[in-house]
């Protein structure tokens, strides 16, 4: 029975240690991104990381702030804790605290990590992909992307997926507009997004200025002049038709 419940203590202790440090792994995404080829193992090490650093810094303020102890440092000390009737409000405070604080290492480390790619020239995100979108592309921001069928579209930049592989990376457009070669100019598509996938998408400039938009792609052709113009002006025409001609010859004198 001994054994069974030191296993039990044992088994959480290990997701006390790894559960804290979530706090810090996905603030650290946030700064950085996060590397999709990356084995499972070197995220489990970089959450162990955070909630090292977490549970430290935690342990280091408490005396001063007058805050419980971590009771899950040790199985034994974990067991010991368990009969004190104060168990749950101590064991909530402290993990309050290393989550905290694994935060702010992930905090820090993304930081760190931003300010020594900016000083040697190098990206933070794992791939030119997540450097173009996070860096270069705002939402609401006018972009202009090539299909593989040799079309363009442009529209409102308001999506794309991020720390995916190749295969994944699908891109959101509000009021889309397609380009028509035989006009030289972007025709509205009539649609409010447009979902362009992965496979599809060859390459993705910034637009400087608004590209020159033509007639909705939607709408019904129509003639280039009004067939209300048209009948107006052909009732002028004959108006002018049935007045009498003017003679222009000179009058003879008897």
């Amino acid at each position: 029975m001994k054994d069974i419940s030191l296993t039990i203590s044992g088994l959480l202790l290990l997701v006390f240690a790894i559960l804290p440090g979530l706090p810090g792994e996905r603030l650290y995404h946030l700064l950085v991104g996060a590397n999709w080829r990356e084995d499972h193992w070197q995220r489990v090490l970089r959450l162990l990381g955070f909630s090292l650093f977490g549970v430290t810094l935690y342990a280091r303020i408490a005396p001063i702030v007058g805050a419980p102890p971590p009771p899950y440092l040790s199985p034994a000390v974990f067991q010991g804790s368990v009969a004190d009737p104060n168990f749950i409000d101590t064991l909530a405070i402290a993990l309050l605290g290393h989550f905290a604080a694994s935060g702010l290492g992930g905090l820090l480390a993304g930081s760190i990590t931003r300010v020594f790619a900016r000083l040697f020239s190098a990206t933070v995100h794992p791939s030119a992909w997540d450097h173009f979108i996070r860096d270069y592309c705002a939402k609401g921001q006018r972009i202009v992307v090539g299909l593989e069928s040799g079309e363009y579209y442009s529209g409102l930049f308001d999506m794309a997926d991020l720390s995916v592989s190749n295969s994944e990376r699908e891109i959101v457009l509000r009021e889309p507009a397609i380009l028509r070669r035989d006009h030289a100019e972007y025709v509205a598509m009539g649609a409010s997004c447009i979902f362009l996938s992965s496979k599809l998408i060859v390459s993705i400039a910034i637009a400087d200025k608004p590209p020159m938009l033509g007639k909705d792609i939607t709408s019904s052709q129509e003639t280039d002049c009004d067939p209300r113009e048209s009948n107006r002006q052909g009732e002028i025409k004959r108006l002018r038709g049935a007045q009498p001609k003017r003679s222009t010859g000179r009058l003879r004198h008897r």
